[in-house]
């Protein structure tokens, strides 16, 4: 299977939304893909809703700070639609055409979380961007947990395009099999690949080389690298640091693997990533 269709949905924040939708357009242009841009507007209804005149402050009467979001709303999406067109053209990437590569921009203010959700479900990648505020982990997760397809989460300065060497977070998990087989695509181009496991009660070095051999046999040669599980560091951070000693441009690893009351109280590997990755990440629920 070949990644052909990327959806990039955006909202309204800026320098970790731009790092998204270039990641999303060069991979768009180097795979010979079609990406469409999914811009989630604010809707001022909803953000209004309770706000009463005695509750607006500066002067202003109720209708003008109204007026006011609803035009800071209409040129935060012009900026950022130039942002996709100054993109588009700087990786040769066609807006509107019937061949790939190819780019679409659409606009959603009424269920945009529904419609993230519909377009989701029928594409083969979902980027989204990271190192970002509390509202951008609810993005991920949305995408994640709706959709049932890979999301590549793209830190605010990415760099080239991510791929050339590969780390693989492997545990035995069903999420990270999910994650492994929808990163086939990717792990075949790789230059290097290497599977990371760590070592705990629950999860023993073995694990890692049914992994190793399943890449094998889809011509894909891995290096296994186990290290120890400890509280400190966490997870989340002890992946980070060995991609950075193997100079791993892109991680895969198996999204939400516990509950989600679990990672509400004591948090996990996936929203450790959300909040700290300095490096892109592939994940799967």
């Amino acid at each position: 299977m070949s990644i052909r269709s990327i959806l990039a949905p955006l909202t309204s924040d800026t320098e970790w939304q731009i790092a998204a939708l270039e990641a999303a357009i060069a991979l768009a242009s180097h795979r010979r893909a079609c990406v469409d841009v999914l811009y989630m507007k604010a809707e001022p209804a909803a953000a209004f809703r309770g706000v009463t005149a005695l509750t607006v402050t500066g002067g202003k009467t109720l209708a003008e700070t109204y007026a006011a979001y609803e035009q800071q709303i209409r040129q935060q999406c012009a900026a950022m639609r130039q942002d996709f067109a100054d993109l588009c053209k700087r990786f040769g990437v066609a807006v509107n055409p019937g061949t790939c590569p190819s780019a679409t921009w659409q606009e959603a203010d009424r269920d945009p979380a529904g419609e993230l959700a519909r377009r989701g479900r029928v594409s083969d990648l979902i980027v989204v961007g990271c190192a970002a505020p509390e509202g951008s982990r609810t993005l991920l997760e949305l995408a994640l947990r709706s959709t049932g397809r890979p999301v590549l989460l793209v830190p605010a300065r990415s760099g080239a395009i991510p791929g050339r060497r590969i780390a693989i977070a492997w545990n035995g998990s069903i999420e990270s099999a999910r994650a492994l087989a929808a990163a086939l695509p990717l792990l075949e181009t790789a230059q290097a690949v290497t599977i990371l496991t760590a070592r705990s009660d629950h999860t023993a070095p073995a694990v890692a080389e049914g992994a190793r051999v399943l890449l094998a046999r889809h011509d894909i040669a891995a290096k296994v690298r186990v290290f120890e599980k400890s509280l400190e560091p966490p997870v989340g951070r002890a992946l980070l640091e060995h991609c950075r000693e193997i100079e791993a441009d892109l991680l895969v690893m198996g999204a939400y693997t516990h509950s989600r009351a679990h990672e509400l109280l004591l948090g996990g590997v996936t929203s450790y990533m959300a909040a700290h990755a300095d490096r892109a990440v592939f994940m799967m629920h």
